[in-house]
């Protein structure tokens, strides 16, 4: 009886993480999905949440709430279902509006800084919106989950510099830098003792100092597209 007992308590005690272990990482409202489909996503969020330490959830509506914008709805759902709170904080929810052909990617804070608007858009454009056009929402949903966490692991930069002339950097640097030897002589010479500062405070004033996100839960960062 004794070890009846323990065995029941060693059970309650574990039936949190069990249920924790089996939640899916895909919850289809709209039945769009076959149960292969949901299986084969569900394992690759899997095995990205063991391998890259970030939770992707995706979530299929019929029509959004009334009054809420995609942004919104998916903000809320996130926060509610504890998106990445099992990832310190890492998550990311892709939600769509099926009949209303919307579309929103909504990151905690722990991620936004990988997960950029720009990478997002880029991602949807890329990967995504194609397939979405031609109702393929698995494909969709699993280049999505692949490119989104690609960017996260391997950031890039989403700013498209002009391609200038090979010899017109050295020209360039050549000008800035006698603007700067003038300025420094005409401006500063004899203004300033050795040691001093630029300011009572200091550059160092304005940095460092700010508050924390606190991480964790979503705020509406993010971005989103119609299809």
């Amino acid at each position: 009886m004794k070890q009846l007992i323990l065995s029941f308590s060693f059970f309650l005690v574990t039936l949190p993480f069990l249920i924790a272990s089996e939640t899916p990482f895909i919850q289809d409202y709209t039945n769009t999905l076959t149960q292969e489909q949901l299986a084969t996503i569900n394992a690759l969020s899997k095995e990205i949440q063991h391998r890259d330490n970030i939770e992707f959830r995706t979530i299929l509506v019929d029509r959004l709430d009334p009054g809420k914008s995609s942004r919104s709805q998916a903000t809320q759902l996130a926060n509610k279902l504890g998106v990445g709170q099992h990832n310190e904080e890492r998550g990311a929810l892709i939600f769509f509006s099926v009949k209303d052909r919307k579309l929103f990617i909504a990151t905690s804070k722990a991620v936004k800084q990988q997960l950029t608007e720009p990478a997002i858009d880029e991602v949807i454009k890329l990967y995504m919106k194609p397939l979405l056009k031609m109702d393929n929402y698995a494909a969709a949903i699993e280049q999505g989950i692949a490119g989104l966490s690609k960017q996260i692991l391997s950031p890039k930069s989403f700013i498209t510099w002009p391609k200038w002339p090979k010899w017109s950097i050295p020209a360039i640097f050549a000008i800035f830098s006698v603007i700067g030897i003038f300025v420094n002589f005409f401006l500063f010479r004899g203004d300033k003792t050795p040691g001093q500062s630029f300011g009572d405070d200091g550059f160092d004033s304005g940095f460092g100092s700010g508050g924390s996100d606190g991480g964790g839960s979503f705020d509406g960062s993010g971005s989103g597209d119609d299809y």
